[in-house]
């Protein structure tokens, strides 16, 4: 919480805080690149992640190059190319800010030139909100 006593959210986490149990990387195959899932300030309840493209080696965020696309995989056929939340909003980051928000427990496809789709799913950070209850499979 700022001084304000507004919750900022999608912060990126520093590469020194990378090892936090909330910050997952998802390798992809012939790349120099990686997926960077992070909370960015959200609750686990929220469902939800932040995802970036990250130079593992440089250890700097990047944003999407030309012809990258991930899309969720819905069962039953692709949705639309998941958008970041600078193009929703209008406005072109600068080099490394870019990020795009996912549901938790969703699969996806990363789209490249030249490449094949790469899918990977997207883990979950979910804990049970006190106090409800939940539901529990029928023997």
């Amino acid at each position: 919480m700022d001084q304000t006593g507004l919750i900022p959210i999608g912060l990126k986490p520093e590469a020194a805080s990378q090892r936090e149990t909330d910050t997952f990387i998802v390798s992809i195959p012939q790349d120099r690149l990686c997926i960077r899932l992070f909370p960015g300030g959200t609750r686990p309840e929220a469902g939800m992640f932040f995802f970036d493209f990250y130079d593992a080696q440089r250890q700097v965020a990047v944003n999407a190059p030309r012809g990258y696309a991930v899309t969720i995989v819905w069962p039953g056929g692709l949705a639309g190319p998941i958008t970041s939340v600078e193009a929703t909003l209008g406005v072109t980051p600068d080099e490394g800010l870019e990020k795009f928000t996912v549901v938790e427990k969703v699969r996806c496809s990363l789209t490249r030139p030249r490449q094949e789709p790469y899918l990977f799913d997207i883990p979950s950070r979910s804990r049970p909100a006190a106090g409800v209850g939940q539901a529990v499979r029928v023997q």
